[in-house]
């Protein structure tokens, strides 16, 4: 199996404006998130979502569905209150995201729960990409359309990141300019040995 550079981190800490820059560099990238979205539809998920929230209270979560689909936003909340649910959610799609990983030639790879999916060792190397706490909430609360106790909840759901940021191989802080943040990005792929030096 061939070792690939596993990007991970915080949720809005600024994975999506790492993966840009390394896609502007002609360097091929597998998104764990791009193939969460793309399977999410299928039969095999859609039909465990429907049973799980057939076993629900009729008012715990609402739901609703276009075109056949249960609304993501239906996902995330059994995500944020149900604790039971994540985790058998991830059985399912994690071993069809990973095998499709591993069958593309991308080297570098965006995989948002690499801790917590416990396979470090498919990894050569680990980036955590961060920002401050502070940052962080301010970022995740706007992508959730300012719901800040949302935010929070949903920021809780995963591994602190300062556990995260102990385990990298190396760490992208984010909370600097953009400028910046690629050319620390661009040093790291070269120490890396996946871009030569120019």
């Amino acid at each position: 199996m061939r070792k690939k550079i596993g990007i991970t981190g915080g949720i809005a800490c600024g994975k999506s404006t790492v993966l840009k820059y390394i896609k502007s560099l002609g360097i091929e990238v597998f998104s764990c998130d791009d193939c969460a979205r793309e399977i999410y539809p299928r039969p095999e998920v859609q039909d465990f979502i429907r049973s799980y929230l057939s076993e629900l209270p009729e008012s715990a979560v609402p739901v609703y569905e276009d075109n056949g689909i249960v609304g993501k936003w239906v996902t995330r909340q059994l995500l944020v209150d149900h604790p039971g649910f994540k985790e058998k959610l991830e059985a399912i799609t994690h071993p069809i995201i990973r095998a499709e990983m591993f069958a593309s030639p991308a080297v570098v790879c965006e995989v948002p729960l690499l801790f917590e999916g416990g396979r470090t060792e498919d990894y050569e190397e680990i980036w955590v990409v961060a920002c401050d706490e502070k940052e962080q909430h301010r970022r995740l609360t706007a992508r959730l359309q300012g719901d800040a106790e949302l935010a929070r909840r949903w920021a809780k759901v995963q591994m602190p990141l300062a556990e995260k940021i102990a385990k990298a191989t190396r760490v992208i802080w984010t909370n600097v300019p953009e400028e910046t943040v690629n050319q620390n990005v661009h040093k790291m792929l070269i120490d890396a040995g996946v871009l030569t030096s120019r």
